[in-house]
């Protein structure tokens, strides 16, 4: 199943890389298990307000997830793998959000039981959100965190090899990491 999943990213790449740079080209949702999925992607690109250049792109940043996750596309901006979830900021947004959905009751977009990590300080950029106490496959460049699981629960870091490098303060907290520290940290254990 990951590895099908890898092939479709990795051809929805290469068909992206290989296609002209137009800008007034029309986008194309994903063309591979997305037939149901189609008009809803297509009407999320038109209620952003994204241009066809701006949809190619994130679309790009999506399907580079996907290779990574082994997950599936199910928003212009979001990607469901298995423990979790990733967002990436719209174009021109600092923030990744879920489109559609109010974010009352959670902290900077990470929801109660979840254990997220951003790829700028503050909370800006991509945002992997962990709902599991798996181990997890950072995308190695976070800068902050949150962690929003049960009181006490701390979360740690771990390199490829899983050699343990640090863990978070008790839950409810947020900040951020060294640089070293996301760079660094390939395996997330939440709790």
């Amino acid at each position: 199943m990951k590895i099908a999943s890898v092939l479709t990213a990795a051809a929805a790449l290469v068909a992206l890389i290989a296609a002209p740079a137009v800008a007034d080209r029309e986008w194309q949702p994903p063309a591979d298990g997305f037939t149901g999925q189609k008009a809803e992607l297509r009407a999320q690109v038109e209620a952003n307000d994204l241009s066809p250049e701006q949809a190619r792109s994130l679309q790009a940043r999506v399907d580079q997830v996907v290779a990574r996750t082994g997950g599936t596309q199910v928003a212009i901006n979001q990607v469901v793998w298995d423990g979790g979830d990733t967002l990436i900021p719209l174009p021109g947004e600092k923030r990744a959000r879920e489109l559609g959905v109010m974010t009352r009751g959670t902290v900077h977009g990470c929801e109660y039981y979840q254990f997220c990590t951003y790829g700028t300080r503050y909370f800006g950029g991509m945002v992997d959100r962990m709902s599991s106490c798996g181990w997890h496959v950072s995308h190695g460049f976070f800068r902050s965190y949150v962690n929003n699981q049960t009181p006490g629960t701390r979360a740690r870091f771990y390199r490829y090899y899983r050699q343990f490098i640090t863990r978070t303060e008790s839950a409810l907290y947020g900040g951020t990491v060294p640089e070293w520290v996301g760079h660094a940290t390939h395996y997330i254990r939440p709790c």
